[in-house]
């Protein structure tokens, strides 16, 4: 599921050199980050995991990735929204490339807002890095 979505996005971003994805869950469950999965029946469909960001305080979205026969469907909006809710209190950012623009409408509908442009590596891919400030509990005041 996640080698056809990096696959996906490597075509979109002309990325020929971009380092594999893990490609299982096998994978997935042997990395050292927090992931959630979202499944059809037994098919594992969509998966997003968290980790550390390299800023302080706050939190990465390391994966986010949905098989393109499952695309369209609200399943990565679902994920967003569930680690969202389970990192409430909680600064998140995410990077993505700067032409990937079904993920970028994504983040945006879910708050996230740009704040860091750069280049990967020698392969010039543009990326942008997106950040959604934390919330406040709804009893605390400002």
């Amino acid at each position: 599921m996640l080698g056809l979505t990096h696959a996906q996005e490597v075509q979109w971003l002309a990325a020929c050199n971009a380092a594999p994805a893990p490609t299982t869950l096998e994978a997935l469950r042997n990395r050292r980050q927090f992931c959630i999965g979202a499944f059809v029946g037994d098919e594992l469909v969509g998966a997003l995991c968290i980790a550390p960001d390299d800023e302080p305080g706050q939190i990465q979205i390391a994966t986010l990735a949905v098989h393109p026969g499952h695309q369209r469907q609200g399943i990565a909006r679902q994920l967003m929204r569930d680690a969202l809710q389970r990192g409430a209190g909680l600064a998140f950012a995410v990077v993505t490339g700067a032409a990937n623009q079904p993920a970028l409408a994504l983040y945006r509908g879910l708050g996230f807002v740009a704040y860091r442009q750069g280049v990967l590596d020698e392969s010039g891919i543009a990326l942008v890095k997106l950040r959604r400030a934390a919330e406040l509990p709804p009893d605390c005041p400002p």
